[in-house]
């Protein structure tokens, strides 16, 4: 019992004993920051005075305000003092600013007095007895005592009459790294231990080092001089990275995002503690707040990562950059952000640059800086970043970069390439490669289904290939889950139009957004135009209106199909009035204006002109110049050719250069020779009209197999 009884006093004894805080200050841009360390030092409360604040503590403290106005001012902070009961500092403030306290780390408390009004709500600005102070005013500082002097000159008139300049602010020392500190001690005590032991010897003072002689030939460092209000650059020295504009490019070190995660680790490992960057009062520290949100876009958490900055960074230096790059990790662009005009920079600023702009022109990306920098970031994120700004280079024509980009992928992650091959092979009009190579990255599964989805579809309409059945529910059924997702909705239509569902698919572009629609339109009217049956074509192309914009191709098979089917009213409405003459001749041929047709391709040389020609003329009644215009184009179609001998009644050419059938049939038109004897002369119309009733049999028999207009 008395071991115990003295354990009691002893821990009492240690409890009433005050605890000694160690007070430094400095001076910054802005603020005026007061570090109070001690071991242990913990559970303390900042609240508002008439004249200040008041540090208090849980239990009884001795505070060293040895060095506490030793390198500032009194501009902000006029005076510090230990409270009446001796648990607390009494801080006073002559300036309009504000407190902010803070644990910088266990032992160590900061108190910042800044600038200007508190924010809303500051806890820190309510009194001992819970009501809201009002804000402080600046007062008169207290000027520093003038040292004395055994000068015979009356000092009072220069003190007075002087210029008096003050203090330049001197940066706030360091605080103590209680790491290091323990590390310190430590090498002291065992460097103790080892001299007692007569392990080590000391020594009185450090040897001298020994002189080296140099050798080499002087040489001579000629640089430019800085001028008053010019910064001098040296060969030697390291020039800024600018922009196209002038502009500083990004530091690497702020956007440094290999460094802010272990690709060694999983992603549970990687979040553990980052959650606990807010301490007492809900107040966020700094530091821990920094590295939150660094790991949340290292792990690829866009959307958490913004609303982190959102919520409690929105105002740091770097809240631009984190958002800028979190829209880039989920995909998304930001051509006027924080990376604007920066894809010439020679550092990660040309990457993420090039990730937040929807379109690269290749003379202004520095493709080597972001090689580097792409292949710098771990795998998870080279697998998602790299299909998007693959496809970027892509379409600007860079095929070298974008092939480069896909062996950084592979590095690590072999089967990270599929899909960036398939694009590769889209871009290089190999469709079948690149549907193979689209199915194997299908087939994985992953974040990247959708993406492999869509590059199926696109290679298939590439090579106007049907689609599954399959293949239309699954690319409907993502684009339910993501309606916005503009690549879906392009691949929804052409995944419909490709299946034959063409009244699906003109019903998804007019519900579609219009940049969908803008882009998707034209390709489906080429797949109408080239793979689209007759219903579908009369269904969607006889139209009332101006036709969409297509290119030239596709309105010319638009316009030649319904030609071809006696719609050439509607044939003329793609055509337009600067249409191509001959088309536009057949539309006006087929629509019943053969005058129109006639003088549309009067003059116009050409086989097919001569034919629509020709046709026209027998539409006005006028076979035989019809066959005369056939006869002298060499080019001209046979069944033409017969059609028109037909009508012009050319029996002769038709016994000559005739089918088999009709030259049988054109033998017979001449009558019979007769002798005048009647019973001669009627077994001989007998037997012509047997042979004429033949002939005609066979000319039908054959009829259906000759092409006629």
């Amino acid at each position: 019992m008395r071991w115990l009884l003295a354990l009691v006093l002893t821990l009492m004894a240690l409890e009433a004993q005050a605890q000694q805080v160690s007070v430094t200050t400095g001076d910054h841009p802005g603020f005026t920051r007061v570090v109070l360390e001690a071991q242990g030092l913990n559970g303390w409360r900042l609240e508002r005075l008439s004249d200040g604040y008041a540090l208090r503590l849980r239990r009884p403290a001795g505070f060293n305000l040895d060095n506490a106005f030793r390198v500032i001012t009194r501009d902000r902070l006029t005076g510090l003092a230990p409270l009446d009961d001796g648990r607390g500092l009494q801080l006073s403030v002559g300036c309009a600013c504000h407190a902010v306290g803070f644990d910088y780390r266990p032992g160590i408390v900061v108190i910042d007095l800044r600038d200007g009004p508190p924010p809303q709500g500051s806890s820190f600005e309510l009194t001992q007895s819970g009501d809201i102070a009002p804000p402080l005013a600046a007062t008169d500082p207290t000027p520093r005592p003038m040292a004395r002097t055994t000068a015979t000159w009356e000092w009072t008139d220069q003190a007075l009459t002087a210029e008096q300049t003050p203090a330049a602010p001197i940066a706030a020392p360091p605080v103590p790294d209680t790491q290091k500190l323990a590390l310190r001690d430590a090498l002291l005590m065992g460097l103790s231990d080892g001299a007692a032991r007569g392990l080590v010897d000391p020594v009185v003072r450090l040897p001298p080092a020994p002189r080296t002689v140099d050798t080499t030939p002087g040489t001579a460092r000629v640089g430019l001089l800085a001028l008053p209000g010019v910064v001098g650059l040296s060969p030697q020295g390291n020039r800024p990275s600018l922009t196209a504009t002038g502009a500083e490019c990004i530091e690497p070190a702020r956007i440094d995002v290999p460094a802010w995660g272990n690709p060694d680790l999983p992603a549970t490992a990687q979040l553990t503690g980052i959650a606990a960057f807010l301490g007492e009062f809900d107040r966020p520290d700094p530091d821990a707040l920094t590295m939150a949100v660094r790991r949340h876009l290292w792990l690829g958490f866009g959307v958490e990562a913004a609303a982190l900055v959102d919520a409690f960074a929105a105002d740091s230096a770097d809240a631009d950059l984190w958002r800028g790059m979190a829209r880039a990790v989920d995909g998304g662009t930001d051509p006027g952000g924080p990376f604007a005009g920066m894809t010439i920079c020679d550092g990660p600023a040309a990457l993420w640059a090039a990730l937040a702009e929807p379109e690269l022109s290749p003379p202004a990306v520095n493709t080597q800086a972001v090689l580097r920098s792409f292949s710098a970031l771990p795998p998870h994120l080279r697998r998602s970043l790299g299909p998007p700004l693959t496809e970027k280079f892509l379409q600007s024509g860079d095929q070298a970069t974008a092939q480069s980009l896909r062996d950084a992928m592979l590095r690590g992650d072999p089967g990270a390439g599929a899909l960036v091959d398939a694009r590769i092979a889209l871009r290089s009009d190999n469709p079948e490669q690149a549907e193979a190579e689209a199915r194997a990255a299908l087939a994985e599964g992953g974040p990247d289904s959708a993406a492999a989805l869509v590059t199926l579809i696109e290679a298939q309409f590439q090579a106007r290939k049907p689609v599954a059945p399959a293949d239309v529910t699954a690319v409907a059924a993502l684009r339910q889950e993501q309606p916005d997702d503009i690549a879906l909705t392009r691949a929804t239509i052409l995944a419909l139009a490709l299946s034959g569902a063409f009244d699906e698919a003109f019903g998804a572009v007019e519900t579609a957004p219009q940049s969908v629609a803008s882009s998707t339109t034209a390709d489906l009217w080429a797949l109408l135009a080239e793979t689209g049956p007759d219903s579908a074509l009369l269904t969607h192309g006889i139209l009332a209106a101006a036709p969409p914009p297509t290119s030239v191709e596709t309105r010319l098979q638009l316009a030649t199909r319904l030609t071809g089917l006696g719609f050439g009213s509607a044939a003329q409405v793609w055509l337009g009035p600067d249409g191509d003459p001959v088309a536009l001749a057949a539309a006006e041929l087929a629509a019943g204006d053969a005058r129109a047709a006639l003088t549309r391709l009067a003059a116009r040389p050409g086989s097919e002109a001569a034919t629509i020609r020709a046709r026209a003329l027998l539409a006005l009644g006028d076979p035989t110049t019809a066959a005369d215009l056939l006869a002298g184009e060499a080019a001209a179609q046979s069944g033409d050719i017969l059609y028109a001998r037909i009508q012009a009644r050319d029996w002769d050419f038709l016994r000559q250069n005739g089918p088999a059938p009709w030259q049988s049939a054109a033998a017979e038109v001449r009558p019979a020779p007769l002798s005048g004897a009647p019973l001669s002369d009627g077994r001989a119309i007998l037997t012509q009209s047997a042979a004429t009733r033949a002939a005609i049999t066979a000319l039908l028999e054959a009829a259906p197999q000759q092409t006629l207009p």
